[in-house]
């Protein structure tokens, strides 16, 4: 799931939005679009707009990968 770093995947509730809103408002506030894979956490760098696009939703990432960051060239819906 494509998200923000503050969330994770448990988005607030308290705002009452989507995962989609939530994501937006977090990285618009500051935080990093991330990829949550289980309990694993990657920073994305790429394409910002294709990434929040995705945000809040499942997607399929296609990258390079160096140590907890994730070079993103391609992006799609899963």
């Amino acid at each position: 799931m494509i998200t923000d770093s503050y969330c994770g995947a448990k988005h607030s509730t308290a705002i009452g939005r989507a995962a989609t809103d939530c994501t937006l408002i977090c990285v618009h506030g500051g935080e990093q679009i991330v990829l949550v894979d289980g309990d694993t956490t990657y920073l994305l760098e790429g394409d910002v707009i294709a990434l929040k696009r995705l945000a809040g939703q499942r997607a399929r990432i296609v990258g390079t990968l160096n140590g907890g960051k994730i070079s993103v060239t391609s992006v799609v819906a899963a």
